[in-house]
């Protein structure tokens, strides 16, 4: 009854100072916490200490690839069409990598009818 009282104020306590960013589950009992934030409490007798905390290099797992980048960018996936998905890592400059993955489709005439299509456009004149 001691542990559900206390998990009770910690979640009283933490949702009045301010929101936090994860909830942590230990043993069907949901706390919420906050990285880089210690917390202890008493389960069966004993007390637990434990912690959030983030890397700072990240991987971004696919089927088809995957690659490591900084905690302090955010992957953005969009699905443009059946079978094709980009995925995309910006800077708020504009700088970044934009990834296009192509399932149902061949991507290989993509570059050859782009350029016709700016070709088009320029010597119609419309650009």
């Amino acid at each position: 009854m001691k542990n559900l009282f206390f998990i009770l104020f910690l979640c009283l306590y933490s949702f009045a100072y301010s929101q936090q960013e994860y909830v942590a589950t230990i043993n069907g009992t949901a706390v919420d916490v906050k990285i880089d934030t210690t917390y202890v409490l008493h389960i069966n007798g004993e007390d637990v200490t434990f912690s959030l905390s983030e890397k700072d290099t990240v991987t971004y797992n696919d089927d088809l690839f995957s690659f490591q980048y900084s905690k302090d960018y955010k992957v953005s996936k969009l699905t443009l069409d059946e079978g094709i998905e980009q995925i995309m890592i910006m800077t708020a400059e504009g700088s970044g990598i934009l990834i296009q993955k192509y399932s149902t489709i061949n991507p290989e005439m993509i570059t050859e009818l782009m350029i016709n299509e700016v070709a088009l456009k320029k010597f119609n004149g419309t650009i």
